[in-house]
């Protein structure tokens, strides 16, 4: 490999994913909750919100990423 490249995957982990998404929804959750409801405890309709939030927090990993990867082949094709 030449110097000043790098290897990047073209497939983002499910497992990977999830985990950054319940990462990023568990911060979300713990601001909200010390902000305005003083950490209550979980609700099922919480719970329910937070699976909802845990979604489509993993969907935008998945955005993300491969909008990077479309704009590495953008950077890589115009030279």
């Amino acid at each position: 490999m030449p110097a000043g490249f790098i290897v990047i995957p073209t497939v983002f982990p499910e497992s990977k994913a999830q985990i950054l998404a319940e990462q990023e929804v568990e911060t979300m959750s713990k601001r909200i909750d010390d902000k305005f409801r003083g950490g209550l405890e979980y609700s099922d309709e919480k719970r329910a919100h937070l699976v909802r939030m845990n979604v489509g927090e993993r969907r935008q990993i998945f955005r993300d990423f491969f909008k990077m990867l479309d704009d590495l082949e953008q950077l890589n094709d115009s030279h």
